[in-house]
């Protein structure tokens, strides 16, 4: 993954998902989906910590779990 890049990891039906989606697409700002089924999207989260939750946006490397939570990052942003 390049450092600058932001990737969004999510289920595609989920509604706090379409909701970092809009914040996102709201703020201008690029991203790249990344869809995980659920129960083993569990395993894809491994290597961000222990969260087991979606949305996860990583946001040139820092990982920002829930979609509230990325919603007051991407303010900060």
């Amino acid at each position: 993954m390049i450092d600058s890049e932001r990737v969004l990891y999510q289920f595609p039906i989920s509604h706090y998902c379409e909701k970092t989606r809009w914040n996102l697409d709201a703020k201008g700002l690029s991203f790249r989906v990344h869809d995980v089924l659920p129960g083993l999207h569990m395993l894809s989260l491994r290597r961000f910590g222990k969260t087991t939750t979606l949305p996860l946006l990583v946001d040139r490397g820092t990982p920002v779990v829930d979609s509230a939570n990325i919603a007051h990052h991407l303010k900060r942003s």
